[in-house]
């Protein structure tokens, strides 16, 4: 079983703008002012997570976004990237970056619930069975909705398989 990553540095360290500026709180406070923001403006808003990664010969560059979409006219990316020295399979590696999407989810989840928004996670898996990333489809799609939260895999997956996928290659 799939845990929610211990020893992980605090999930607001090392998270920037798109303009790669440092943000100066905790990334659920800035999000949650981006969201009642948007909200109080009457924006209709998307929060998704997603993170995406790329193997190296001795290391994995991992990148994950939080994107505030404000449905038809933009949005705001948050993005963190950092690197792992083990060697991971194709299906380990897919589930480290949903679980890594997931612990960023579970601690926007609750702040924008009281706000009457949703967060979606976003996997840079395949549902076609002819894709090598298929293999974790199924596994995933549990995992994140057996956490309660919303699963969006290819095509429907821009936060990973788009925004995340460009910091990483």
């Amino acid at each position: 079983m799939y845990m929610l990553i211990q020893n992980a540095p605090l999930v607001s360290d090392g998270w920037t703008t798109f303009t790669r500026e440092a943000i100066q709180s905790t990334l659920p406070d800035y999000v949650i002012s981006i969201v009642r923001s948007g909200l109080l403006s009457g924006q209709k808003l998307r929060v998704c997570v997603g993170t995406d990664s790329q193997q190296y010969t001795r290391h994995t560059e991992f990148a994950s976004v939080v994107v505030i979409y404000k449905v038809g006219q933009g949005g705001s990316i948050l993005m963190r990237r950092f690197r792992e020295t083990r060697e991971m399979s194709l299906r380990e590696r897919l589930m480290h970056e949903v679980t890594l999407s997931i612990d960023i989810a579970w601690q926007l989840l609750e702040p924008l619930q009281s706000l009457g928004a949703t967060v979606e996670v976003h996997a840079d898996i395949n549902q076609d069975p002819r894709f090598p990333s298929h293999i974790a489809y199924q596994e995933a799609r549990g995992y994140v909705r057996g956490m309660g939260l919303t699963f969006k895999a290819k095509p429907d997956a821009f936060a990973s398989s788009c925004c995340a996928d460009a910091l990483v290659h």
